[in-house]
């Protein structure tokens, strides 16, 4: 029934109506303060709207019925007429590539979602508890993501499922290694969050990849209740900040949010710290700079499925690191066009995967790893930089430097600059445009 937690849970995502309506049509002037949530059948939508025609949307995966039995189903758009029926959870699973042992963990004999995790009062335990207990607590979900993305694009994803958490968590913490606290117990804290937005912001790719974030959010709740906070009482502002980073690590749902408050330079750096949190932009930077060899899927190296740009750019990063050169934060990307083997840990493949891409078998469309870079991952390095200049107030700087490891030589700097943010952001994203395909 819903209550006073109920409301309480929708304090900062304020019901407006269900996109179709004349009402749902204007433009929330802060995105990040409402959403929507309508019943249709047995999914929820949730809706973040924000300016420039953003429209961050994700189907809710889960609704109790009478008996207080959590069914999942997953919303499937028809191939011709793209109208969206509601396929039984378990039964997509299946055909993404999910074993039967592994569904059977999830969901019970008559369909029904029983994964719950027991971790009770997770904000009691240390960082590195909570980095360790979620770890293991989401391992049948995070296993699984893999498979299911591949199978969802011609193409393949780069890794999301088991390493891929854990590095962002370990990025983040070295981040709020930075960041003065005033106490153990506040950098403590801040650590703890990050474990637990780090371990979770990804698990509602089982699900979909489009709006994952508000999926993830939705999962994670469902999974460790304790996230909420005590029970009774209001949901708790730790909670909040995890449940924003985690919707908001998506570079879109992020730029759309920051650009709907119509701040510029300083002030909008100071409204995006306050809104998100030191743990909460350490965990979005984390995210972001997390790419290399180690997240090319091993079914896209094996050949299963055909390679592109993405696996190119990850495979032929050999070193990424996050580190202060003086009053610059540096994410420093070393890479190696011949891609060294012993750098993959699934080294049988990668004989048979650089043949193919020295014969031409594997397209790419520049000749230099930069232009590549620049082309799909803009979105991440302004997002980096926003982050990292709202995260430190005493960084003047934020610097992407691409260096190739055969000559060990500086090839591109590029330079966002605090006192002109907004001017360098533009000129990087109008670069991108301007490149051309060879």
């Amino acid at each position: 029934m819903p209550g006073s937690q109920e409301r309480d849970r929708h304090e900062e995502f304020q019901l407006i109506p269900f996109p179709g309506s004349d009402d749902a049509a204007q433009i929330s002037p802060n995105p990040l303060e409402q959403s929507v949530r309508q019943p249709i059948g047995a999914v929820v939508f949730e809706r973040l709207q924000g300016v420039h025609q953003y429209a961050l949307t994700a189907p809710s995966c889960f609704d109790e019925d009478k008996r207080g039995r959590i069914k999942a189903s997953v919303l499937i758009p028809h191939r011709e007429h793209n109208i969206p029926s509601f396929v039984p959870a378990e039964a997509y699973f299946a055909n993404h590539g999910i074993s039967p042992e592994e569904i059977e963990t999830l969901f019970d004999r008559w369909g029904t979602w029983r994964f719950r995790p027991y971790i009770d009062d997770i904000y009691s335990l240390s960082a590195s508890q909570v980095n360790r207990e979620l770890s293991t607590a989401l391992f049948p979900i995070n296993n699984g993501v893999d498979r299911i993305l591949d199978s969802l694009n011609p193409k393949g994803y780069n890794k999301h499922g088991i390493e891929h958490p854990g590095s962002v968590v370990s990025i983040a913490h070295r981040l709020l290694d930075l960041y003065p606290a005033n106490t153990h117990e506040e950098q403590e804290s801040r650590k703890r969050l990050a474990s637990i937005a780090g371990q979770a912001h990804d698990i509602g790719n089982i699900f979909y990849r489009d709006g994952h974030g508000h999926v993830s959010a939705q999962m994670l709740e469902l999974l460790v209740p304790s996230v909420r906070g005590e029970k009774g009482k209001s949901v708790d502002e730790r909670w909040k900040t995890i449940r924003k980073t985690i919707i908001l690590h998506d570079s879109d749902n992020m730029q759309a949010v920051a650009d709907s408050w119509g701040l510029d330079g300083e002030e909008k750096l100071d409204k995006l710290a306050a809104t998100m949190k030191p743990e909460g932009l350490a965990t979005l930077i984390a995210d972001k700079v997390d790419v290399g060899y180690q997240r090319v899927s091993d079914a896209i190296l094996a050949g299963e499925i055909p390679e592109d740009i993405h696996a190119v750019v990850n495979a032929m990063s050999s070193h990424n690191a996050v580190e202060f050169e003086g009053d610059s934060l540096v994410w420093k990307l070393v890479y190696n066009p011949e891609i060294p083997d012993h750098l993959s840990k699934s080294l049988h493949f990668i004989p048979g995967w650089k043949r193919r891409l020295a014969e031409g078998e594997i397209d790419i469309p520049f000749q230099n790893w930069e232009k590549m870079f620049r082309h799909i991952y803009t979105d991440r390095m302004v997002t980096a930089a926003l982050c990292s200049l709202a995260l430190f107030p005493f960084a003047r700087k934020f610097e992407v430097q691409m260096v190739d490891e055969r000559g060990n030589e500086l090839q591109e700097n590029i330079v966002v600059a605090r006192d002109s943010v907004d001017g360098d952001l533009d000129s990087l994203r109008q670069q991108k445009s301007k490149l051309k395909t060879s």
